[in-house]
């Protein structure tokens, strides 16, 4: 160990709590707004992105709504589009 009783201590050795509160009391410093938002962003995204991830679609699925355009724009052509005359 080092004078300041940090270093690579054997790993049947530990420390207690007050040496850990110490060691914090000089080497830690607290964090800014901007890094616990980055911090926290960062574990939503992990979070997310561990999800599971949706399968395509089929093509299938969307027939219907093509052939229901279709018949829509089948249907506008039919009829007149052209404003009425004013009846007198």
């Amino acid at each position: 160990m080092t004078k300041s009783g940090i270093g690579n201590p054997s790993p049947k050795a530990g420390f207690s709590y007050s040496a850990v509160e110490r060691i914090l009391a000089a080497q830690a410093r607290p964090r800014s707004a901007m890094e616990a938002l980055v911090i926290e962003a960062r574990e939503q995204l992990h979070e997310v992105l561990r999800e599971a991830r949706l399968a395509p679609r089929s093509t299938a699925e969307y027939q219907a709504l093509l052939d229901e355009m279709a018949k829509h724009d089948e249907n506008d052509e039919g009829e007149d589009n052209e404003p009425d005359e004013p009846v007198a």
